[in-house]
């Protein structure tokens, strides 16, 4: 490498350690950014409110009203195995409409879906 670089010969241990040192003092030093600094700007807060709010609904939906669903009560390992495997074709479904319609659309189609199925649930007032 060093005669590819046009230097003959090779440079000692503290050559090294001495121009490395160098390198290290002239590199610009990274300033801490605080959260106040990264929340000053208008954008970020609002997608990070966003994202709290989607990620908090997705969360009480999913991991409290579907994995806490008893289909077999007696072993929840099978239980959780279960609705596991039923997951699997709405991946491949999540997979390809990501891929062929673009994931926003996808997202906002299958927010709008849910939401919709919610309020429908709601107004049902029958026995199941």
């Amino acid at each position: 490498v060093g005669i590819s670089n046009g230097k003959r010969s090779i440079p000692s241990q503290s050559e090294i350690e001495t121009e490395l040192l160098l390198l290290y003092n002239q590199e610009k030093k990274e300033e801490r950014i605080g959260i106040k600094k990264i929340f000053q700007y208008h954008r970020i807060r609002t997608w990070t409110a966003a994202l709290t709010i989607l990620s908090s609904g997705m969360f009480l939906v999913y991991g409290c009203l579907v994995l806490s669903n008893d289909i077999i009560k007696d072993n929840m390992f099978l239980n959780h195995f279960i609705l596991s495997i039923f997951e699997l074709p709405s991946n491949v479904f999540g997979y390809f409409s990501c891929t062929y319609l673009g994931r926003r659309l996808t997202m906002f189609k299958t927010f709008f879906f849910s939401a919709l199925l919610s309020f429908t649930a709601a107004l049902i007032n029958g026995k199941w």
